[in-house]
């Protein structure tokens, strides 16, 4: 009952997408273009899996999804013996008049 449409952020209104809307995004190391937030927020999906490998950036950015309450937040070491990790933030979105 999924249907997946791979697709750059730059190129979301070129597209026609299903009601109720998931949106997973893997941001690169210097984070989210604000353009492409604006862009998925204007979309209002359910739900935002926002995937990230620098949570300094993340963590400037999660302000900005403006009617959206973390839900859970989930840190991966893919990466041993480095600083890396890849952090995942669900963003479910507020109901009206919460």
């Amino acid at each position: 009952n999924v249907h997946i449409i791979p697709q750059d952020a730059k190129h979301l209104s070129r597209v026609s997408l299903p009601s109720p809307l998931y949106v997973v995004t893997d941001t690169p190391r210097t984070g989210m273009d604000g353009k492409t937030i604006r862009d998925i927020l204007q979309l209002r999906p359910e739900l935002i899996l926002y995937v990230s490998c620098s949570v300094h950036q993340l963590a400037k950015e999660l302000g900005k999804f403006d009617g959206y309450r973390i839900k859970s937040v989930a840190l991966f070491d893919f990466f041993p013996q480095t600083y890396h990790t890849e952090v995942v933030v669900e963003l479910r979105k507020v109901p009206v008049g919460a």
